[in-house]
């Protein structure tokens, strides 16, 4: 949030944050007067290609996310710390230039399972980091043992999350709707998620 807004006022903050190159591409990418919303180079890709792209990459960022954990926790506050910086920064820079129906419209279906999927993974990248650091009674190795068997199904399940947002990603996101129908689609996303993930996800109480 901090960076989005001080990207908003600056484009050299944006520069900062994300790099001159990097700024560029996404100006271009979410230029109105150009074609459908791709990334640099892949802009005459259908959405089916595109899908597996949005898979590749997201699915690539939580897994790495999550093995970086092992690095005792820093390598998961890291990469989530980056995408955070990364993406504040872009959402504050193309809002403050004026590319807000065409940016917000096209993330805003998206973005519950992708940056939601981000979280979890980084929670299972600290379950392993916290094993190395606070052991407890036990070996270091035997305690990341335990850690990543509870962690694995989580990160499974971000990976699901991701696989859910890459799809509305390339089918949806790159319609040409109006916000007035996207936002809302993208806010009842957002309220489904962490319904599921504050009640029906919860594991039962075993007394």
């Amino acid at each position: 949030l901090v960076c989005g807004v001080l990207a908003a006022y600056s484009t050299d903050l944006a520069d900062l944050f994300m790099g001159s190159t990097q700024r560029q591409a996404l100006e271009n990418m979410y230029d109105p007067s150009n074609g459908p919303i791709r990334p640099e180079g892949m802009e005459t890709d259908t959405n089916l290609l595109m899908f597996g792209f949005y898979i590749m990459n997201n699915i690539g960022i939580d897994f790495r996310v999550f093995a970086s954990g092992i690095l005792f926790c820093l390598g998961s506050i890291f990469f989530t710390v980056f995408n955070g910086i990364h993406i504040g920064a872009a959402a504050g820079h193309l809002t403050g230039i004026g590319y807000t129906d065409r940016f917000w419209g096209f993330v805003a279906g998206h973005s519950a399972p992708e940056l939601i999927a981000l979280c979890v993974s980084t929670t299972a990248g600290l379950m392993l980091g916290m094993a190395l650091i606070k052991p407890g009674r036990q070996t270091r190795r035997l305690a990341l043992m335990r850690a990543a068997r509870k962690a694995v199904p989580i990160i499974i399940g971000a990976g699901l999350m991701t696989l859910l947002a890459a799809f509305i990603e390339a089918y949806w996101s790159s319609k040409d709707l109006p916000l007035t129908v996207k936002i809302p689609v993208g806010v009842t996303i957002w309220i489904v998620i962490i319904a599921y993930l504050s009640l029906a996800g919860r594991a039962p109480k075993h007394h």
